[in-house]
Parts: structure tokens; C-alpha cells; sequence
């Protein structure tokens, strides 16, 4: 059984120099304990009129220990990591649970596995990492991240809708970005959407002229080719990358600011675990062609992520 409370996030306070400390780290040991002997009396002696085996057993035993050392003394901090509390046995014992008889009365030792006190290095870095993990997750949310992957990946993976209605749901999508982006473009013409969401001059044409071919082949006077296709797609990636970077930039990733007291926590160390989970997590949603070399790379270099033998 395992009793959670979680670390608590504050500095120790060594009992022996004063000293205030976040703990390096905690390892745990064990007890040297033989809790099964106890503390035995007479074989026989009467208690309120009973005969009995008189054993005295611990109420609460400590078998595994948390350890911290102060890095000003070097004191050592136990704190207890397993209990065995003391129970009187209900009802039939369970084969494989030893029970202790006292007073003709059986117990048995009912353990409990104890979370660390206090928080450790590793704590405040995997706490800071998640931190800067849940921003990006909102600003992606915001995005809609997880939607444009779906709408790329059925059409270049499952093959759910042609190129036709891809494109058809493609600017639909956009509109409503801009839209969500700007609720007084309801009403207005795709161009002049698509210029509110300031991306670069390149792509912005690129995205006007693909939304006429758009009309042209709503109204029966165009057929897409290859060369269409191609276009849309490397279009899909830079359109999702630009926006995806505006979304990101604000968050600062490239200045992280850590206390002075939490100096153990390296910037290089919070980059590789953002790195990992664009990566990753990221890259599972967009399925984009060549997504690490096209759209990755730029996008740590962008956002001034250095990851060591990642950046170009």
C-alpha cells in the first residue's frame, strides 16, 4: 500500500547546523530490524485471568528510510520511506501474511511505502520542464495544433478525402483561424483574412493564389494536377510553421529565466526536454513530410532552442 503526499516544495532545515537547503537528491536505505522477535517476557504468564504468550511487538515499524545529507555539515536526514503499523487481525488470516500473537489476540503488520518529504534537484527540474511544457501545450491548443495534423494526415496518409476537398477544407480551416483570430473579419473577403494574420509576403501571396484556384475549381472551371498537389502541400507545411512560430514566440523559450536558487537547473537541460517534445509529441500530430530537417530544425533555431547537435 503506498501513501502519496506529495513533496513538499520548500527548503529542509538541517536540524544540526540551522542551515536552509534544497536537497541534492534522496536515496533510500534499510532498516536493520528484526521486527519478528519483539520484545518477549515469560513464556506463560496470567493477564486478567488469561493464560498467554506475552510478546510486545513495536506499534509502528520503520524498515526503509529516505536519506538526505546537508551540504553545510554533512548531517544526515532520515525520514521514513516504509512503515509496518501494527493491526489486529479481522476475520481470516491471508495465506502468505504472518500474524503475532498477543494476549491470545493476533496482529498483523499492515506496511505502508511513504512519498519523499521534500522536493530534490531532479523535482524542481522535472517541475520547471513540465511548467514550460503545460505553456507550450496551451499555446498550441490555442492553435489548434492536433486539428491541422488530423486534416493533413487524412489526406496524405488515409486517403480519407481527395485533393479537391482537402483544398476545400484547407482554406475553410484558415477562415475560420483568421475568424477566431479576429471576429470583426466575419464578412470579409479571404485576402483580406489571410494579410490580418501578417505572415511573410512570400507565403501570403502564395495563399491568395491558391484560394482563387480554390474558386475556380468550386465553380467547375479547374481541375487540379500534380503540380497542384505539390503546391498545396509544401503550402500546408509552411502556412502550419509560420503560424506555429507565431504561437510559440512569445513564450521567450530562448530567455528562461531561473531563480538564483534553483542554479542547479541548466538551460540546456530544459531545451533537450522541449526539443524532445516537439519531437516527439509534435511530430506524431503533424506527420509532415521530412518534419525533423523542414519544419524542426528552423523552428529551435527560431525560437533560439540550442540543442546540442541539433542546430543548423
Amino acid at each position: 500500500m503506498t501513501e502519496k503526499l506529495s513533496p513538499r516544495k520548500e527548503k529542509m532545515k538541517c536540524p544540526m547546523c540551522g542551515g536552509e537547503f534544497i536537497p541534492e537528491s534522496f536515496h533510500t536505505e534499510r532498516t536493520v530490524f528484526d521486527y519478528h522477535k519483539g520484545s518477549i517476557g515469560n513464556p506463560f504468564v496470567p493477564y486478567n485471568n488469561v493464560i498467554g504468550q506475552l510478546k510486545i511487538t513495536p506499534s509502528n515499524l520503520i524498515l526503509k528510510s529516505w536519506i538526505a545529507i546537508c551540504p553545510m555539515c554533512n548531517y544526515i536526514l532520515r525520514f521514513a520511506a516504509e512503515i509496518g503499523k501494527k493491526k489486529l487481525l479481522v476475520g481470516e488470516k491471508k495465506q502468505g501474511i504472518r500474524s503475532y500473537s498477543e494476549f491470545n489476540k493476533q496482529y498483523i503488520y499492515e506496511f505502508f511505502n511513504l512519498s519523499k518529504p521534500y522536493m530534490d534537484h531532479a523535482d524542481y527540474i522535472q517541475d520547471k520542464i513540465d511548467e514550460l511544457i503545460n505553456k507550450i501545450k496551451i499555446e498550441l491548443e490555442k492553435f489548434d495544433v492536433a486539428g491541422w495534423g488530423d486534416l493533413y494526415k487524412a489526406w496524405t496518409q488515409r486517403k480519407e478525402i481527395d485533393s479537391f476537398k482537402f483544398l476545400i477544407k484547407f482554406m475553410s480551416k484558415l477562415e475560420k483561424y483568421c475568424e477566431s483570430c479576429d471576429a470583426e473579419l466575419n464578412g470579409k473577403d479571404m485576402p483580406t483574412k489571410i494579410k490580418t494574420l501578417d505572415l511573410s509576403s512570400d507565403l501570403e501571396n502564395e495563399l491568395v493564389e491558391i484560394n482563387k484556384i480554390r474558386n475556380k475549381i468550386v465553380h467547375g472551371d479547374y481541375h487540379l494536377n500534380q503540380d497542384d498537389e505539390k503546391k498545396i502541400d509544401n503550402l500546408y507545411s509552411k502556412l502550419v510553421y509560420e503560424l506555429f512560430l507565431k504561437s510559440l514566440k512569445p513564450l521567450n523559450l530562448n530567455n528562461i529565466q531561473i531563480e538564483q536558487e534553483h542554479s542547479f537547473i541548466k538551460i540546456e537541460d530544459l531545451h533537450r526536454e522541449i526539443y524532445l517534445f516537439l519531437h516527439t509529441e509534435i511530430g506524431e500530430m503533424l506527420r509532415f513530410k521530412d518534419y525533423h530537417n523542414s519544419f524542426l530544425k528552423p523552428l529551435i533555431n527560431e525560437l533560439g532552442i540550442k540543442v546540442k547537435g541539433v542546430n543548423i
